[in-house]
């Protein structure tokens, strides 16, 4: 599993190379994020999202592998077979806790998890203003995405499945955009994406053929969705 270290360094290159390179080393400028991101208002909403996720946050870890994530955490730095680079990186969070006094191993989880709820719920909105005109459709689409179990995950859920659910909905609002805008394209960004939601959890793979699909030349530019300004 070795692979998963240079394999990581090598996909988020890429990922700073097509953020924050040249115009059109990679893809558009189409890809920066909105003005208000920036600003207090929006800031604050994060923050009061976050105090109300914690307020509602999961207790219940028998489903699934929950206490046993909270038991290895806590060993030596190993790569697990299936979620490498998650695991890794809970096993980092645990550690910079640990010398802080936060010792107990549900905050590993549960902290960074709440802490991305509201870029999810971000991506998701961004997600369904690819597929809708209007705002009340936009507002449809956006709550059908948020009632998937998936949802669940960000609630301080303890799972492997957290982070890999943020990167593929990333993977799938940087693929629309790809195919909409450029379908004759190499696909680097979506492919760094997919390439890191792999090491994060071997699943990812199975959106393998999702990828090998955009490399086919296409007519659709301009017709897959509605470009919203924010």
């Amino acid at each position: 599993m070795l692979w998963v270290i240079p394999g990581t360094l090598a996909c988020l290159g890429i990922l700073l190379l097509a953020l924050f390179g040249r115009e059109k080393v990679l893809i558009e400028h189409e890809y920066e994020l909105p003005r208000f991101l920036g600003k207090p208002l929006f800031i604050l909403a994060c923050l009061g999202l976050m105090l109300v996720a914690w307020y509602l946050r999961s207790h219940n870890h028998f489903m699934g592998d929950g206490w046993a994530y909270l038991k290895m955490v806590k060993q030596d730095f190993f790569l697990r077979e299936h979620e490498p680079l998650d695991f890794f990186l809970h096993q980092l969070i645990f550690r910079g806790l640990a010398a802080i006094g936060i010792r107990d191993s549900v905050y590993a989880y549960s902290l960074p998890h709440l802490a991305l709820l509201p870029v999810y719920l971000f991506v998701l909105w961004k997600i369904s203003c690819l597929l809708a005109v209007q705002r009340l459709s936009r507002i449809s689409f956006f709550l059908f995405l948020c009632a998937t179990g998936a949802f669940q995950l960000f609630f301080g859920y303890v799972e492997s499945y957290t982070l890999l659910n943020l990167m593929l909905a990333l993977y799938y609002y940087v693929s629309l955009k790809h195919i909409g805008r450029s379908p004759d394209r190499i696909p680097w960004l979506p492919g760094a994406i997919l390439a890191l939601a792999m090491a994060l959890h071997l699943s990812a793979a199975a959106l393998t053929p999702m990828l090998l699909n955009q490399c086919k030349p296409g007519e659709t530019q301009g017709y897959l969705y509605y470009d919203s300004p924010w």
